[in-house]
């Protein structure tokens, strides 16, 4: 990863925790987890995606299914100049136009990069299947949680996409082994096994680091003759590890922390 690459995705990571702190929100280890994956995407020329074609309904796509990394999103977004930057501190907020469930934000002009949110987590990978028929030769990928793997929409659409063999679609599973208040292992373990299940519905599976820009443009440019899923190994905040020590697991997921907490992540960010 060069230094631009780095300045950049902890910039991002910064206006993560500061719009946490001023809006009182979580998620800040659900958005680190993934942040990596989401700009290789965007800065890398794995989509067209830019403010000429915006407003295009044919256009490539990234769908974003789990949706508790929304924040990490939404200032990583700002920070490649694809939405304004005066529109985050709205985060959450009863008069803003961000958040979790962006259906209503979507009719906004300078919200057409994000694309469609999912709201419930399980719904993303359908959604590509929609864009994927209707834009065949575009690219259209999909990131999901391996705690989202639980819900069975994730494997109807899996069947679908593997049957059909829909090559224009890039299934993405973030793997860091953790959901809401426990290790996946711990309450159905949707992460160990992910290579040969997803496997065996007729895609190429493929490892890789999911911190590591250059491992992750190497998977994705990597030709295959089934719809590809990329496993990424990640973690869930390597900067907030401190915070399973001092109080609990759900503390990696959406709880808001103390001002001297919020700072401790910043220091933690290199």
């Amino acid at each position: 990863m060069d230094k631009h690459d780095r300045e950049l995705i902890n910039n991002a990571k910064k206006l993560i925790v500061k719009t946490a702190m001023d809006c009182r929100t979580g998620h800040i280890p659900s958005s680190f987890s993934c942040l990596e994956i989401l700009y290789t995407l965007y800065s890398k020329g794995f989509v067209t995606i830019n403010k000429n074609n915006l407003d295009s309904i044919i256009r490539d796509r990234i769908i974003l299914s789990k949706e508790h990394a929304r924040l990490g999103h939404v200032c990583l977004l700002a920070e490649l100049g694809l939405i304004p930057k005066n529109i985050i501190p709205t985060w959450q907020q009863n008069d803003g136009r961000v958040g979790h469930d962006l259906f209503g934000g979507l009719n906004y002009p300078e919200l057409l990069a994000l694309d469609p949110a999912c709201s419930s987590l399980g719904q993303g990978l359908g959604l590509a299947i929609g864009f994927a028929i209707a834009a065949p030769d575009k690219n259209i990928y999909c990131l999901v949680g391996d705690g989202e793997l639980q819900e069975g929409s994730v494997w109807e659409a899996i069947m679908y996409i593997g049957h059909h063999q829909m090559k224009n679609i890039t299934l993405i599973v973030d793997r860091n082994f953790r959901q809401i208040e426990c290790y996946t292992k711990d309450m159905i373990d949707t992460s160990s096994n992910i290579i040969q299940q997803i496997g065996a519905f007729n895609f190429e599976c493929i490892e890789c680091n999911g911190h590591d820009i250059d491992e992750l443009e190497q998977v994705l440019k990597k030709k295959v003759d089934k719809p590809k899923c990329i496993v990424a190994n990640c973690i869930k905040g390597k900067e907030c590890s401190f915070l399973l020590e001092k109080r609990s697991h759900a503390y990696l997921h959406s709880c808001t922390y103390t001002p001297e907490e919020y700072l401790q992540i910043i220091e933690e960010i290199c």
